[in-house]
């Protein structure tokens, strides 16, 4: 009985979270979330520009179902989602140690809304790069 006093007494001394640490730990698993939503589409570079110059391609040699202005516009909108990604990429801070917790809530709440349009787009180049060559991949 008196461990058992004794063993509430000390864990009653300890310090518990602060709400500081607490919006750390929030802060970090919201970091998490973003690059979350940036790995899922950054194995597809590779496939924007492959998709790319097959529509290129196709609308040249007249065996693809884009004219050749469509599929420029693809072209163009495939890159956008290529170069969206990097842009994104660029501007993003890993280290936030001059923000106070609350800063770093508002600067990832950000991040995420940003790279939520970059998946966006990435998605909607892939689904409609895949339908123009005929692709079989998977949607992303």
């Amino acid at each position: 009985m008196a461990f058992g006093v004794l063993l509430m007494s000390v864990w009653a001394c300890q310090p518990q979270a602060s709400s500081e640490e607490k919006k750390i730990a929030e802060n970090e698993a919201l970091r998490d979330e973003v690059i979350a939503v940036h790995d899922e589409v950054m194995p597809y570079m590779d496939e924007l520009k492959a998709l790319k110059r097959k529509v290129l391609a196709d609308a040249e040699s007249g065996e693809g179902p884009l004219s050749a202005e469509e599929a420029e516009d693809l072209a163009t909108e495939l890159d956008a989602a290529f170069d969206g990604m990097f842009a994104w990429m660029r501007q993003f801070k890993v280290k936030n140690d001059e923000m106070s917790p609350e800063e770093v809530e508002e600067y990832l709440n950000d991040q995420m809304a940003k790279v939520r349009v970059v998946h966006e787009q990435i998605t909607r180049a892939l689904q409609k790069g895949r339908e123009a060559t005929g692709s079989d991949k998977a949607n992303s």
